[in-house]
């Protein structure tokens, strides 16, 4: 069960923080309300990536990448979730 636990970023991420560890900046984003709500928190480069990266980038062509901007960042979210 632990195994597992740690394997989710949200929980992994969790554990770290209670118990004193820095860990990178994370946002689930479910909607584009959670995008826009994003709006000049999040620090660049960062990476985009979605829960099943293999799927969107066949789907939508979007898969984990790299942005560079909050333009880029929102150009790519926006193409996931449409």
């Amino acid at each position: 069960g632990m195994h597992l636990a740690l394997m989710n970023k949200s929980e992994l991420y969790r554990q770290a923080t209670a118990a004193g560890v820095r860990t990178p900046g994370m946002w689930h984003v479910r909607n584009h309300e959670d995008l826009v709500a994003l709006d000049g928190q999040v620090a660049f480069p960062c990476i985009l990536k979605p829960s099943l990266g293999h799927v969107a980038k066949e789907l939508v062509g979007v898969g984990t990448v790299r942005v560079e901007s909050d333009d880029h960042l929102f150009t790519h979210a926006r193409a996931l979730l449409d």
